[in-house]
């Protein structure tokens, strides 16, 4: 049995955003709400906005005749009416095409809610009250199998009975749907999933193909384009699951989910616009090991390609300059090549260091952190110099202060590394390192495995990274 969620209460952080009741037609907007065992004097008007709830309206009445009334019709989606002080509510579809409705509601009974003047309305209430009723009946047959099973006994006249029931909701759902321009049709079909179908092969091989077609056909029952769905309870939950749980994590993945939801969103500006900012801002505070990758695709793409009408020319200039300081560095990439410089000015070419694995570490004596991840890397080096591994140090101090950098060496008895600086910093003028202590991982070519791990995790990322490639070198990994 799968439907829409109804909740009965509610207990969030209200945000007022004028973006979400801007008008969408000259009409006007009549809500009616009247209601039985009702001892408070105000009902809050609000709506899903994404993953938010937003205030539109208070309505203030003394006897216990509610009315909303807007001067323009609001943009189309769920809205709901919250109950205090209980936090309790329920829901409201405006749709854009009825004016004037009213809703009879018992404080004691908030799924039974009675909807007039709107066919959408009557619909939805009518199918929260009718799953109300089936939804106790499931869970009395869940937990009488659940009882079955625990004592070994046979369930089948329970499944039939379970399988009825959920025959009959169907039937009801595709009654309660007849209608395409209804929202209560949006919103029971985006609640259904696409049947996964059998496949052959061993279980592994199933189990692949079942997930592959999971993860293709996961938005098809989505009204992606539908004004209505980024005021939906649930479109935020799709999305948020689809790009936590049901997807790799690694950022040429990510980057690839991003693109498909902003493609199902083209046409539906709200949605697009609000989830183009939403990833980039998600993404860019995150902070986390490759998610830099997916900020420069979005900037790249979408807001530097002119597609984030929002965007002032001071933001974008400020985007574009962080990007171009996070490019060179990209895991995944190879490092750009350039020169520093020893104590005794004999100079070190990045790419002239032939070693298996090089770890590149830029520093600063000055730096609290610097201090405290300088022993992990030197006992790091100690113990996996064997497995082919060079240290190449950098201190990050140019100018007159470049000379403060070489007793550093010695106090974290650093001296088995290649210890480098440069009073012009012009290997930062290719890397574009702004922060100490920076670690990169490299392979026998440069390129960058990874980057930006602690000291403390160092040996744990490398080992990770060597016994992958050791199991590839062997052809236990293709």
């Amino acid at each position: 049995m799968r439907h829409i969620p109804f909740f009965r209460s509610l207990s969030l952080v209200f945000l007022f955003i004028i973006m979400s009741f801007v008008s969408v037609v000259g009409q006007k907007l009549t809500v009616e709400l009247n209601s039985k065992n009702y001892q408070s004097d105000t009902i809050i008007i609000g709506n899903y906005f994404a993953d938010k709830h937003l205030v539109n309206d208070t309505l203030i009445s003394k006897n216990k005749k509610f009315v909303w009334t807007t001067d323009t019709m609001p943009h189309p989606g769920v809205y709901f009416a919250l109950l205090k002080p209980s936090d309790k509510f329920f829901q409201i579809l405006i749709n854009g095409k009825d004016v004037k409705m009213s809703f009879d509601f018992d404080m004691n009974d908030l799924e039974n809610v009675k909807a007039t003047g709107s066919d959408d309305n009557k619909n939805f209430s009518s199918y929260v009250y009718f799953l109300k009723d089936k939804s106790v009946i499931a869970d009395t047959i869940r937990k009488q199998m659940d009882r079955l099973k625990k004592d070994n006994l046979p369930t089948k006249e329970l499944e039939d009975k379970f399988a009825a029931l959920d025959k009959e909701v169907k039937a009801y759902q595709e009654k309660i749907t007849a209608n395409p321009d209804h929202m209560t049709t949006m919103l029971i079909k985006s609640g259904n999933e696409t049947p996964i179908p059998d496949y052959e092969g061993t279980e592994q091989e199933k189990q692949v193909k079942k997930y592959q077609f999971y993860k293709e056909h996961f938005f098809d029952n989505l009204y992606m384009s539908h004004p209505a769905v980024i005021r939906t309870p649930f479109i935020h939950q799709k999305i948020d699951f689809y790009m936590t749980k049901g997807i790799s994590q690694e950022p040429d993945t990510l980057i690839k989910g991003i693109d498909r939801i902003l493609h199902l969103f083209e046409g539906n500006k709200f949605a697009y616009d609000y989830y183009l900012s939403y990833f980039l801002n998600k993404f860019g505070q995150l902070k986390m090991v490759g998610h830099d990758a997916v900020v420069l695709h979005l900037a790249d793409k979408y807001y530097l390609a002119g597609k984030a009408s929002w965007s002032t020319k001071e933001s974008l200039d400020k985007l574009k300059t962080n990007i171009e300081e996070i490019r060179p560095t990209l895991i995944g990439k190879n490092m750009p090549n350039f020169t520093t410089y020893k104590q005794d000015g004999s100079p070190v070419t990045l790419y002239n260091i032939a070693s298996e694995y090089t770890l590149m570490v830029v520093w600063d004596p000055d730096c609290g952190n610097c201090k405290k991840t300088m022993p992990f890397v030197v006992d790091f080096y100690d113990k996996h110099k064997d497995k082919g591994v060079t240290v190449i140090s950098i201190c990050s101090k140019g100018g007159e202060k470049a000379n403060t950098c070489w007793p550093f060496i010695t106090e974290k008895k650093m001296e088995k590394f290649i210890n480098t600086g440069d009073e012009y910093q012009r290997w930062n003028q290719i890397v574009r390192n702004n922060k100490t202590p920076k670690i990169f991982i490299m392979d026998k070519n440069k390129k960058i495995l990874m980057k930006d791990m602690s000291g403390e995790d160092l040996e744990k990322v490398f080992l990770q990274i060597y016994e992958y490639d050791q199991k590839k070198a062997k052809g236990e990994i293709k």
